[in-house]
């Protein structure tokens, strides 16, 4: 479907103009020079929407899209050591759009939380 006008979009606060709305998240990457790890989102009331690679979207007129390195929490590759907690109690899932949770197991809480351990 051929459009009749270009929108313009802006991505970490640079204006660009498309003639397609409709894009990908490695698309508007690419078009923005962002690198493809980086997370991208687009600008929505209350919380952002995390735009994967791979997630096709229709951009409007003024839409407004950010990017920022993944997350890594200052955590490195390989086996999890956090404050001294063994690798086997803290486990890494991945989520959508690039992000992590870190589960610990078995964890020790400050006196007087209820219960004392959790994971």
């Amino acid at each position: 479907m051929q459009h009749e006008r270009r929108i313009h979009i802006f991505i970490n606060k640079k204006k660009f103009e498309i003639e397609n709305p409709d894009q990908t998240g490695a698309s508007l990457k690419n078009l923005a020079g962002i690198p493809l790890n980086d997370v991208l989102f687009l600008q929505r009331p209350g919380e952002d929407e995390v735009i994967p690679n791979d997630a096709k979207i229709t951009l409007k007129d003024g839409d407004h899209l950010h990017s920022q390195p993944p997350a890594d929490y200052g955590l490195e590759t390989g086996p999890v050591t956090v404050a001294g907690i063994p690798a086997g109690r803290a486990v890494l899932h991945p989520e959508a759009g690039g992000w992590q949770f870190l589960v610990i197991s078995d964890f020790e809480l400050p006196q007087g939380f209820e219960p004392n351990r959790v994971d």
